[in-house]
């Protein structure tokens, strides 16, 4: 797990750099296909109070947002305050959607709530609320949901899609994210 994590970091390190790239980002869950990570939540206000259905989650790198062009609607993105380093577990800091605000927060500034995954008593509400970004279609285009997004790395997250917008065409970037990835692994 901590060599994938080290490869995947690599690899989206150096595709930032690229000359090639425009905004580049990974992803745990693979959007648009119908795949999934939820959970129940349960929320720390003024009260303690559990989610009636399931959020969908996705863990995220910084850039995220930009490169796949959803807004910042409050507070703001991930950056290297909230990827642990390798060897460390843990979720610290997550990012809702609006439609998550709406649902269970329409009455406060979400900023700064905190939740915790799952519903049972003992759920640890631990984890931040540092920023809002506008509903993304998440398992397809005509579903709507609850979403929370996490840093990507901070739990078991050895896996990971890579969102790349381009300069230039399309066969100039693949050529260089081909040279990329075979040199971090051939």
């Amino acid at each position: 797990q901590d060599e994938t994590q080290r490869l995947i970091r690599r690899v989206d390190a150096e595709l930032r750099a690229a000359p090639v790239t425009r905004n580049s980002a990974v992803a745990r869950i693979l959007l648009l296909t119908g795949g999934s990570w939820y959970n129940p939540m349960t929320i720390r206000t003024d009260r303690r109070f559990t989610t009636e259905r399931d959020v969908q989650m996705n863990a995220v790198s910084p850039g995220f947002f930009a490169t796949m062009r959803v807004p910042i609607l409050a507070g703001r993105g991930f950056d290297e305050r909230d990827s642990r380093p390798i060897g460390e577990t843990g979720r610290r800091s997550v990012i809702v959607n609006q439609a998550f605000v709406n649902r269970y927060l329409a009455s406060r500034n979400p900023l700064g709530v905190h939740i915790g995954i799952g519903a049972l008593p003992g759920t640890q509400t631990d984890i931040q609320i540092v920023g809002v970004v506008g509903d993304v279609s998440y398992r397809g285009l005509r579903e709507q949901s609850e979403e929370a997004w996490f840093p990507i790395f901070e739990g078991d997250d050895s896996m990971g899609t890579f969102y790349v917008r381009v300069r230039g065409t399309p066969e100039q970037a693949f050529q260089t994210i081909r040279q990329i990835v075979h040199q971090a692994d051939p």
